[in-house]
């Protein structure tokens, strides 16, 4: 790249720009019962897409040394910087609830250990993040010659959702590129796997002498059904 420099001598001279833009749209929809019979219970669901030129090393692309680029200098912006965030995530779903158990049975001495549990709880089930795949040379050897260095070419789908714990994303999917050649690849080229999360809690009130006093027993879990996250 140094013999292509405008000003001989002189090594990076940085440039700053505000030309690059993003983009936001999502569907949004919430749904809320109040505290009646016992339960309250509330559903967020948001549905969006999330698009920029990238800003960071997360594109992926490397160059034969495997050092990350961002902004090409050569390379068409557009085909090479702009594509889903880092942070898009398609679907997003969260409910909270909280349910008052009834009283079981009338006798006292039964119903100071049988009745008045609250169940309560958060629940999450959130898409994958994008992911990038890079690569290096066993040799080191640069394809390229410098410029926006190289990115995987895309044979296959890469997604294989997560069928079994060992195969989240499906290797013969990508290639190595020809020397010379940028790669097809955009800015990610797969999802990671979704989140699955139950928060719940679990809780009793003692009284004590008067309903103004009282003992709690809480029993809290996070991850509840210790799903891989």
């Amino acid at each position: 790249d140094n013999f292509f420099r405008p000003y001989p001598g002189y090594a990076n001279v940085t440039l700053t720009d505000n030309a690059y833009s993003s983009n936001y749209n999502a569907l949004l929809v919430s749904l809320n019962r109040r505290f009646t019979a016992g339960l309250q219970i509330g559903v967020s669901y948001t549905y969006s897409k999330y698009l920029d030129y990238t800003g960071n090393s997360a594109n992926g692309s490397t160059s034969g040394n495997g050092v990350s680029s961002n902004v090409p200098v050569y390379l068409p912006l557009r085909t090479w910087a702009y594509g889903f965030d880092a942070a898009d995530q398609t679907h997003n779903l969260v409910i909270n609830y909280s349910y008052q158990a009834p009283r079981l049975t009338s006798n006292k001495l039964l119903g100071f250990v049988a009745n008045d549990w609250l169940i309560s709880g958060v629940t999450q089930f959130v898409s994958g993040l994008p992911q990038a795949v890079t690569f290096t040379t066993v040799s080191g050897a640069d394809l390229t010659g410098g410029g926006d260095g190289q990115r995987v070419n895309v044979v296959g789908d890469g997604s294989m959702n997560g069928k079994d714990f060992y195969h989240w994303f499906n290797p013969a999917a990508f290639a190595l590129p020809a020397i010379n050649t940028p790669g097809n690849a955009g800015k990610f080229n797969f999802r990671q796997p979704g989140v699955a999360n139950w928060d719940m809690a679990v809780s009793k009130r003692f009284p004590i002498a008067s309903e103004k006093r009282f003992l709690q027993f809480r029993w809290e879990a996070y991850n509840t059904f210790n799903h891989t996250q």
